[in-house]
């Protein structure tokens, strides 16, 4: 069976308003419902103008801009429904409706939105809420929320809608190493049933949970692939934070696929423990 096409961009580009050059340009490529794609590049490479654009909102927030190109969803549709989509901000903060008194009641208050039944947002409020660890958050006002607790309900809002597709704009700003664990969770799970578009200037979430990956620089389009297919290109990726484990098969073998993390890790102990030696023989 062939795959469907949730995606399709061509020749795809956007300049904002007295803007002297675009802030992407020609970007192409195609997107598999179901596939996970990472937009990573450097500040200011346009990557979060491109998901932005994708979502619908650019167009909304900037119509005297210069949009040209082709962007169609399944191949015959010109973007995306809002109620069919999800959208977390880099701001988290931003997420907030202003207008709850509660975790449950911000959770619901976008499903109410949507015109769903009582019953049915109870559901998705009790399965959020168990799903991104906020029971004990439940009842207390969303402002007095940490930074990485905010971003968790941010995703628990847009999740609970069960999205066609979802936008992440850098998640894991804000969150410690189990919050971006269990963000990674999440987004399995979520896996061939919603097509996720996430950027990121880092690697260590893009390269574990992506299918594809966009590499934009200055607006442009330098690959598109898998991330291995990145990682092993002949690209110079300094403006990356490449994930030291990857970076260490690179360096010790030359090819990111060959060791697994644990093997890697072995390795790069046996040679500090061997260069500690070295050294503290030659102080004697």
């Amino acid at each position: 069976m062939a795959h469907q096409h949730s995606l399709f961009l061509e020749n795809f580009s956007y300049v904002y308003p007295f803007a002297d050059r675009a802030a992407f340009n020609n970007i192409s490529f195609e997107l598999n419902t179901g596939e996970t794609l990472g937009i990573v590049g450097p500040s200011a490479s346009g990557k979060t103008s491109l998901l932005y654009a994708i979502a619908g909102i650019l167009q909304k927030h900037f119509p005297a801009g210069s949009m040209s190109g082709t962007i169609l969803r399944d191949a015959t549709k010109p973007l995306i429904a809002p109620a069919e989509t999800g959208f977390v901000f880099q701001d988290q903060y931003m997420q907030l409706s202003g207008v709850t008194e509660t975790v449950e009641a911000e959770i619901a208050f976008s499903l109410e939105q949507l015109g769903m039944s009582p019953r049915l947002i109870r559901e998705r409020i009790a399965e959020q809420v168990l799903q991104f660890h906020l029971e004990h958050l439940a009842l207390r006002h969303p402002r007095t929320l940490s930074g990485g607790e905010t971003r968790m309900l941010a995703f628990a809002c847009e999740l609970a809608k069960h999205p066609h597709c979802l936008f992440l704009d850098q998640p894991a700003d804000s969150l410690h190493a189990e919050g971006v664990q269990l963000l990674v969770s999440v987004l399995k799970a979520r896996k061939h049933s919603t097509t996720v578009i996430v950027t990121d200037h880092r690697l260590e979430m893009i390269s574990t949970i992506c299918d594809k990956v966009l590499f934009l620089l200055d607006g442009n389009q330098k690959f598109f692939g898998t991330p291995a297919g990145l990682l092993t290109s002949a690209l110079d990726l300094h403006v990356l934070d490449i994930p030291l484990w990857i970076d260490a098969q690179q360096k010790l073998v030359g090819h990111v696929e060959t060791l697994s993390y644990r093997e890697a890790l072995r390795i790069l102990q046996s040679r500090r423990d061997l260069r500690q030696w070295h050294s503290s023989n030659a102080e004697k």
